[in-house]
């Protein structure tokens, strides 16, 4: 088989080789007929394509004298279009000028209105912040105040009032009458003694403090003599205080009571005109000073002048008066500024009318340019193909039309089938062969591979009956044993069995709980969510009405404003014309220009040459200023970037300094361990802050925050030393920072200040007295007596040292 195999071997082998050789031949043979046939279809296209050609060129030469044309007459129409652009660009820079005169006078308006309005609110901001004060019933006693906190929580009846706020008075007399009342002005008035009892008993029982309380059912009106009459119409006496002042009628007893029987004067000259008479509580004039009538005098200026209620209450009707005439002069204010508003609003709506033209032309415009851009660019697009043309023309013209010779393809094609065939005979017959040649191998590997195998499976069946044997000897007892634990296993499995099915229930049960639980707690979620949303979003809807409201008022008032400064119209005539007046949609226009005409009627201004060229004189003096003041801004930017960066620099330089030291500090302080500074904003030097965190002997690295007090209070004495190695300073104070402190900590504190003591003097406050022993000098402070006086006991460890020394030599 073997010999056989080779023999047809050899035969395929000089078949292929054969083979090989005619599908080169045939190969060469179909690219020489493929290139003949490319050569000749390209001939053909280019005998087409000269024709087509020269068609183009024909067309070419007949449409150039239209686009030249044509180029000519759209340069022509841009050209106008253009120049009118132009002219409205100088009428909309004229308007321009009489509208920055028109703004200038409005702004000046403006400003005047808004420094009003700015005063206006300046005295709204102080009227709030007076009646806050007077709500607040700030100046009042403890005891008052609480008396009417209580009315206000509802623990006492919402019946007491104190007797500042129920006044009202001038602000001339507002001096006066707070001085006259003195304390007086914290009492509260009550309707009757049983709410003023009730009011001391709760004060009493909460030791909330003292209130005097003026209970109207026992008010009596005192007696005012007819000397009393008489003084009140002297020279110089303003009058009774009683008299000075408005209230309500029911509080009138009291008011009439505490001020009936003081007479206001004017000055201190007339107070003490009037001492040598009778019939007078007290004279008080209207910058405050007080005559009594024992003869006493009491005045002058306090350290710190504190207003009364009824002070307040007066600053605050002449805040509001002030607010008020503010608001007259506003308004009065607000047409010339409206008028000119309005001027300026027309030359602004004669600018966008200008605008809009230029707008709408520029799409006129554009549509030129582009017709032009087109018509320019079709004709260099015509010049410049009829040039590639006629080179393409004269490019084909002058080229060769040789074809190659034809080679015989079905021959060679006729060959190679033939040997094919024959070589897939001499190969059918060698892989015959080779196949029964590996079978009987094959079959020769299989029966020496049953064998072995039978051979083992004989050996591990006698080791295994022998085993069997043997384990079959001593299995008896174990069985025995395995059933007795099987049983047992079985009874625990149903013991457990049972305890499961139970737990399983039960967790059932709980599971049912928790999802009803879970679900009503959604469902309240859900609503709680709802109601907010809902809640937010009608307030949202409220403030959105009240705005749009406030908005449309304003819009509205504008309006009924124009229309009767405009159209000398009210709104009810307005309204009865709505439906019988046909307004042209171009109405704004016709209205601005019948406007502009009317004033073109006017005088001539005669001035407005020299006002132009004054103003563009200062305009160029402001642009100038402008350009000083930005390069002012530059040069400042730069300033500002140069200190940045110095001060990045420097903190840079420091914190490094800074690290170093610390690390060396916490180190002595410790007695080892690690500490280390951290920036929490590594790359922003200016605005980045420092974390602390050290590592504990012992211990793992940890942060600040997370240590014992002695251990922060022993890491803060690291960092303000580290500090002082950095930037030394000539003196320390040190409040018992040694407080939280052991022994051994408390050593090593004192080595640090002793090693820092020849740049540094430490004042240091302690109770320890290993510290106080380490010190050079001793400052005792003590308290004689009762008097709560200190007294200081100076020592000089170092004379004392001294002293005890010589005393012993003595000795």
């Amino acid at each position: 088989l073997q010999a056989e195999v080779s023999g047809v071997d050899q035969e395929a082998h000089a078949l292929a080789e054969e083979l090989q050789r005619l599908e080169r031949e045939l190969e060469q043979g179909r690219r020489v007929n493929a290139e003949r046939a490319k050569a000749q279809a390209a001939m053909e296209h280019r005998k087409a394509r000269i024709k087509e050609l020269r068609r183009e060129l024909d067309g070419i030469d007949r449409t150039l004298p239209d686009l030249r044309a044509a180029a000519q007459e759209a340069r022509a129409s841009y050209d106008a279009l253009l120049e009118a652009a132009k002219g409205w660009e100088r009428e909309i820079q004229s308007l321009r000028a009489e509208l920055a005169k028109l703004a200038k006078g409005e702004e000046e308006e403006s400003i005047a209105i808004r420094k009003l309005l700015a005063e206006q609110a300046a005295l709204d901001g102080r009227r709030r912040g007076i009646e806050s004060t007077i709500e607040s019933h700030e100046g009042l006693q403890q005891g008052a105040r609480a008396v009417l906190a209580a009315a206000d929580t509802g623990r006492l009846p919402d019946v007491f009032q104190p007797v500042g706020e129920a006044l009202e008075v001038d602000k001339r007399h507002a001096t006066a009458i707070d001085t006259a009342l003195g304390g007086a002005a914290n009492d509260l008035i009550a309707p009757s003694e049983r709410e003023a009892k009730a009011a001391i008993e709760w004060l009493k029982a909460n030791r909330a403090g003292r209130a005097t309380f003026q209970p109207l059912t026992l008010m009596r009106p005192p007696v005012v003599s007819e000397e009393l009459r008489r003084l009140s119409r002297q020279p110089g006496v303003v009058g009774r205080a009683s008299e000075l002042v408005r209230c309500e009628a029911r509080v009138r007893p009291v008011v009439d009571s505490l001020l009936g029987r003081i007479l206001v004067v004017e000055t201190l000259d007339d107070a003490l005109r009037l001492a040598r008479t009778s019939g007078w509580a007290r004279l008080v004039t209207l910058d405050g000073e007080v005559v009594h009538a024992s003869g006493a005098v009491t005045g002058g200026v306090a350290a710190r002048t504190a207003f009364g209620m009824v002070q307040r209450k007066a600053e605050l009707a002449e805040t509001v008066q002030a607010i008020e005439d503010i608001s007259r002069r506003v308004a009065a204010r607000r047409p010339a500024a409206e008028g000119l508003g309005r001027q300026a609003e027309e030359i602004r709506a004669r600018v966008a009318s200008l605008q809009r033209q230029i707008a709408e032309g520029q799409s006129d415009r554009d549509e030129a340019k582009q017709w032009l851009d087109r018509v320019s660019s079709e004709l260099h697009s015509a010049e410049r193909e009829r040039d590639r043309l006629q080179r393409e023309f004269d490019a084909l013209s002058s080229a060769s039309g040789e074809l190659p010779a034809a080679v015989d393809v079905a021959g060679l094609e006729a060959r190679r089938d033939e040997l094919v065939r024959s070589l897939a005979a001499k190969s059918a017959d060698a892989e015959a062969t080779q196949r029964l040649l590996r079978e009987a191998e094959q079959r020769i590997e299989e029966a020496t591979v049953r064998r072995q195998s039978a051979e083992r499976r004989l050996r591990s069946l006698t080791e295994g009956q022998a085993n069997r044997e043997k384990r079959l000897a001593a299995i008896e007892p174990e069985k025995a044993k395995l059933i007795a634990d099987r049983d047992e296993a079985v009874q625990r499995k149903e013991q457990a069995e049972h305890e499961r099915l139970r737990a399983s229930e039960q967790l059932q049960q709980g599971l049912a709980r928790k999802e009803d639980l879970l679900a009503k707690r959604a469902e309240l979620l859900e609503e709680a969510r709802a109601a907010r949303q809902g809640a937010q979003a009608s307030a949202d809807g409220a403030h959105q009405a009240e705005l749009s409201r406030a908005r449309w008022e304003g819009k509205r008032a504008a309006a009924l404003q124009r229309l009767l400064e405009d159209y000398n119209l009210s709104e009810e005539e307005a309204l009865q014309l709505a439906g019988t007046v046909d307004v042209p949609d171009d109405a704004p226009g016709i209205v601005s220009r019948l406007r502009r005409e009317l004033r073109a009627m006017g005088d001539v201004n005669l001035g407005a040459i020299e006002a132009y060229e004054r103003l563009t004189v200062r305009a160029e003096e402001l642009g100038a200023q402008v350009e000083d003041i930005e390069e002012g801004i530059r040069q400042v930017e730069a300033g500002i970037r140069e200190l940045d960066r110095l001060t990045q620099d420097r903190f840079a330089a420091t914190f490094e300094r800074l690290e170093a030291a610390f690390a060396e500090t916490f180190a002595k302080l410790f007695g080892g361990g690690e500490g280390c500074l951290k920036l929490t904003t590594p790359g922003n030097l200016l605005e980045t802050g420092i974390d602390i965190e050290v590592t504990l002997p012992g211990k793992k690295r940890q942060r600040l925050e997370l240590l014992s007090g002695g251990e922060r209070a022993l890491c803060a004495a690291a960092f303000l030393f580290a500090l002082l190695k950095v930037k030394p300073s000539p003196i320390v104070i040190l409040d018992e920072i040694d407080a939280p402190l052991d022994g051994r900590n408390v050593e090593r504190f004192i080595e640090l200040l002793q090693e820092m003591r020849p740049h540094t003097q430490f004042i240091l406050i302690t109770h320890n007295h290993v510290t106080i022993l380490a010190a050079g000098n001793w400052i005792g402070v003590t308290m004689q007596g009762r008097d709560g006086v200190s007294t200081i006991v100076p020592v000089n460890v170092a004379e004392l040292a001294a002293e005890e020394g010589a005393t012993t030599g003595e000795g």
